[in-house]
């Protein structure tokens, strides 16, 4: 038993695909900005449950949840910094958080 591990980068430099939003990062660098987010989809898909680390400022971590949410799967949530409306709407929600013990949060 265990659990299974699926690597998943974003392909953050595939500007031709269908769809793509394609920006210019600081350095000059052509980017798919949703190329995240249909990662994040992915993930959600083959995903029993999630994880999910969050600064409380991270749009990537803050995305993959909602999307589990969607597709009514747990997720537990290690949040590093959450405001208490934050805390008690994804509470609400069946979200479950853990706190690092010196967190000071909610």
């Amino acid at each position: 038993a265990g659990l299974k591990v699926h690597d998943k980068p974003a392909d953050w430099d595939n500007i031709k695909a269908p769809e793509a939003v394609v920006k210019t990062r600081y350095d000059g660098k052509k980017y798919n900005a949703l190329a995240g987010h249909w990662r994040n989809e992915e993930m959600a898909q083959i995903a029993d449950a999630a994880l999910i680390l969050w600064d409380g400022k991270s749009t990537g971590s803050l995305d993959m949840l909602h999307r589990m949410l969607a597709l009514e799967k747990p997720v537990y949530l290690y949040a590093l910094r959450i405001g208490v409306d934050a805390y008690n709407a994804f509470e609400e929600k069946g979200v479950k958080i853990i706190f690092p013990e010196s967190s000071g949060n909610a």
